[in-house]
């Protein structure tokens, strides 16, 4: 197809495409801007020549071409960098700073990987430094050019992403190379087309590869030739991140360092000891001693000094490509890749992530009221923050802070007893008690208290928080605790004082909800070791004590006379309680919101007790089943049960490769129900606990989703990972679908895919009990009105079972989780974790989960 020049101004043409491409340079071309060594320069242009434009260099040059090959080989080291581009680029580098700031602003839009079209090149090419930022910087603030590159142990340099994966390689952070994951050769970025060429004939297929498994047709997106925004990223991300173009242009690492990760290990081979600046290694002795005899003149062969050491090589066809690696290696000593995945990778990924709910259907009713997840998320999702708030509430020591524990033990006694014998002996006793809980003159059914409205009135109230009168009055009775001259009743009276600033606390003094220290101090209880909070029924026991200490720093304000050692009565002793009741006792009053909540309940129990016409129909020898106006015959019903169940089987039989975990159904599975720990599940009990990670490490060796260098350092495969994710998905479709029809739990899937297999913010809602499998709803549409949750079981049908308690207790789920950490992050790992429809590093939407039903 011909086409005429794309510019205005000009009217050649018609071309084919690639005349049309020629005409483009040759004509419409011009210098751009560049960054060498954190200096810009253009060239310079005249009539018939281009001069370089860097200092000291006098070359001239008639072809574009040619200025931009002097440019990259003789001053840029062999890195590609632009240095002619047309006008349509010279027009984009003027914006280049919006660029940056909308591909900033993207991270906060939906992804355009969560959409099923083509992927912009600007969302996969990720932000690359600036060249000043890349070149090493020496004190004095000049840059530096060294000869080599240096190294760190236990550094992982490898890294990746969309259209990397979309190729199979990783790029090298430091050497500025390509490595491919299927067989570890190290590349340049122009040495990939001819690479993928010559040994991965798969990824020149055509872009509807089709591959069958298991009688289920496959699009393997892996195996796609790359489409056009792919390869335009990759070429934008090599440009950006300094790739270097020819191999002969890379520099090697530093003699001594770690062996460069995925290609191919260290061997035996002989570095040069003729000078102390000398860093020359190789295999051979022969050609060592041709390098002494070039390099250093040297005569006899007992002259040729060198020693044994380990020798890394990047490329073959280079010369000198050789490099030294420490001695601290074996040669050919490669750790086993299953050994060091328990040893290092495994031990960490045992303590269940704690992340924030996403949606309102996460939290739980008595955190959504209490808002604990609100306050100080940081530390409730950091396992050392959580570890200290432990240290906090355990049990403590007299021997602790000099002893002053005890003191303050004995002390706190007093307060209690005192308060429950202050008044022993009054004549009122009754009716004073009964004014400090009710308050004077004051109508009972008035009392209707709401804890979410009094925490809406502190937060819009937002009073500035200054505990500067605690913190003093705390201060005092530590000084009195210390105090070896001070009486038992001053210590007591010291403490009261506190307490009551606590009781007492101005709404005004506190800047948010969670300025009043007794309200931290519940969430610092209710917090557990696994970034949870406890339950209501724990919760209750706390809150009567919290009651109780108000009602008793109230009574002995009223009625405590600090500045004598003896109590008294006094005749004003109603008028005193009275006054402590309405200030700190009195809870309830009639607000508007009171008013709406008790419309809103009313109004809700009015519609869920309508009666609603019927709209099922079941034949009577039950061969169909009406709703609505679709109708649904038992025998398709019964074959699509099967159907499925074959499907999965297969399926799970052809990754696996092995036997079951699972050879039948137990007659009794250890499942904790009242274990609301985050993380539990019947798969963290015996047998499965013992087996959970057996079918991972068979799956990195079998799939070769990991590699492992001599230093230990492990390497994980990305593309693979992601493909066998891609499999496993496959294998649990079928077991979604089936359960979300056996088990009749609901007709909605958006409910039905909230499902959780483990503990989280929320308890899980799959269950073992005996030999039975079963499901219980948790949130539902009633709960955000109600604030109570639902309970609706669901009991999975035998055959289903076995397979769904296969699939989880087996190890295939643990090992799912664990590879999604590895290719999507600690996120994906945690939802695979928790929720049981899960794929591509995600929850299941309702968009798909529907399609597919």
């Amino acid at each position: 197809m011909s086409k005429y020049c794309e510019f205005s101004d000009c009217d050649a043409g018609p071309y084919t495409k690639d005349e049309a491409r020629k005409h483009k340079w040759r004509y419409h071309s011009f210098p751009i801007p560049f960054v060498i060594g954190g200096h810009e320069y253009i060239v310079a242009q005249s009539d018939t020549r281009y001069a370089c434009p860097l200092t000291g260099c006098e070359k001239e040059l008639k072809k574009r071409d040619d200025m931009q090959k002097h440019v990259v080989t003789e001053h840029n080291g062999g890195v590609s960098i632009k240095v002619f581009d047309t006008r349509d680029a010279r027009e984009h580098c003027r914006t280049a700073a919006n660029d940056r700031l909308e591909i900033d602003l993207r991270r906060f839009l939906p992804s355009a990987m969560d959409e099923d079209h083509d992927v912009s090149p600007r969302v996969l090419v990720p932000a690359t430094p600036s060249p000043q930022r890349i070149m090493p910087i020496v004190d004095d603030g000049s840059p530096v050019d060294s000869a080599t590159v240096k190294l760190l142990p236990s550094v992982d340099y490898l890294k990746s992403n969309e259209a990397l994966d979309a190729l199979g390689v990783c790029v090298h952070t430091e050497l500025k190379i390509l490595i491919c994951y299927t067989c570890q050769a190290p590349l340049t970025s122009g040495m990939i087309v001819g690479h993928r060429k010559t040994h991965h004939h798969s990824y020149e297929a055509c872009p509807s590869v089709m591959q069958t498994w298991n009688s289920l047709t496959v699009n393997y997106d892996a195996f796609q030739a790359p489409s056009t925004e792919v390869r335009q990223a990759f070429l934008a991300f090599c440009s950006e991140a300094n790739i270097y173009e020819k191999p002969e242009c890379v520099k090697l690492p530093s003699p001594g360092g770690p062996p460069v990760q995925l290609i191919s290990p260290p061997t035996a081979g002989h570095a040069c000891i003729m000078t102390t600046d000398c860093t020359y290694s190789v295999k051979d002795l022969p050609t060592m001693q041709r390098h002494c005899r070039d390099k250093h003149r040297t005569g006899p062969l007992v002259d040729v000094k060198y020693r044994a050491c380990l020798v890394q090589r990047i490329f073959t066809g280079v010369g000198n490509s050789y490099f030294e690696i420490s001695n601290d290696l074996l040669s050919g000593a490669r750790p086993r890749l299953k050994d060091r995945l328990k040893e290092m990778f495994l031990p960490g990924l045992e303590a269940a992530l704690v992340v924030p709910a996403d949606t309102e259907r996460e939290r739980t009713p008595l955190v959504r009221c209490m808002a604990w997840d609100t306050f100080m998320p940081e530390t409730r999702m950091n396992p050392t923050q959580r570890r200290a708030a432990q240290e906090i509430k355990k049990q403590h020591t007299d021997q602790e802070h000099d002893g002053i524990l005890s003191l303050l033990a004995e002390t706190v006694d007093d307060h209690f007893h005192k308060a429950a014998t202050i008044l022993d002996g009054h004549p009122q006793k009754l009716s004073l008690s009964k004014i400090l809980v009710h308050g004077e003159n004051i109508p009972r059914e008035m009392r209707g208290y709401s804890l979410e409205a009094d925490r809406r009135v502190e937060q819009e109230l937002s009073p500035l928080y200054h505990p500067i009168q605690q913190t003093h009055l705390l201060d005092k009775l530590i000084m009195m605790l210390r105090n070896p001259d001070a009486s038992r009743r001053s210590r007591m009276i010291s403490y009261h004082n506190l307490a009551w600033s606590l009781v007492d606390a101005d709404p005004m003094q506190c800047n948010a909800s969670w300025g009043n220290p007794i309200q931290r101090a519940i969430w610092l209880k209710a917090l557990r070791a696994d970034g949870n909070f406890y339950e209501p029924r724990d919760f209750t026991p706390d809150l009567a004590k919290w009651k109780y200490l108000c009602n008793i720093t109230a009574l002995l304000e009223a009625l405590l006379d600090k500045d004598s050692d003896t109590d008294s009565l006094h005749p004003d002793d109603f008028e005193r309680i009275a006054r402590v009741h309405e200030k700190v006792l009195s809870l309830g009053r009639p607000t508007t919101f009171n008013m709406i909540y008790e419309m809103q309940q009313y109004a809700s129990s009015l519609a869920f007790n309508q009666t609603q016409e019927a709209k099922v129909f079941v034949d009577p020898d039950f061969k169909w089943i009406t709703i609505g106006l679709g109708t649904m015959h038992l025998d398709k019903l019964r074959e699509g049960i099967q159907d499925l169940m074959r499907d999965m089987t297969s399926r799970y039989r052809a990754l696996t490769q092995s036997d079951n975990v699972v050879t039948k159904m137990p007659d009794q599975v250890k499942d904790d129900l009242t274990n609301t720990t985050r993380g539990y599940s019947f798969m963290s009990e015996k047998p499965f606990f013992e087996k959970r990670h057996s079918l991972l490490l068979f799956l990195v060796e079998q799939y070769d989703l990991a590699m492992v260098d001599n230093a230990g350092r492990v390497a994980w495969n990305i593309p693979a990972v992601k493909e066998l994710l891609r499999r496993t998905l496959l294998i649990w479709e079928p077991a979604y679908h089936l359960l979300y029809i056996t088990t009749h739990i609901s007709s909605r899937g958006t409910q039905f895919i909230d499902h959780q297999i483990s503990n989280a913010d929320r308890h899980r809602n799959l269950f073992m009990q005996g030999a039975e499998m079963f499901l219980l709803t948790g949130y539902s549409k009633k709960t955000s009105i109600t604030d109570r949750d639902s309970c609706t079981p669901g009991f999975v049908p035998k055959d289903l079972a076995f397979w769904v308690l296969e699939l989880l207790g087996g190890g295939l789920r643990t090992a799912e989780a664990i590879l999604a950490g590895v290719a999507y992050g600690k996120d994906a790992e945690h939802l695979y974790r928790t929720y049981l429809c899960v794929g591509d590093g995600k929850r299941i939407s309702p968009e798909r989960f529907s399609a597919y039903v």
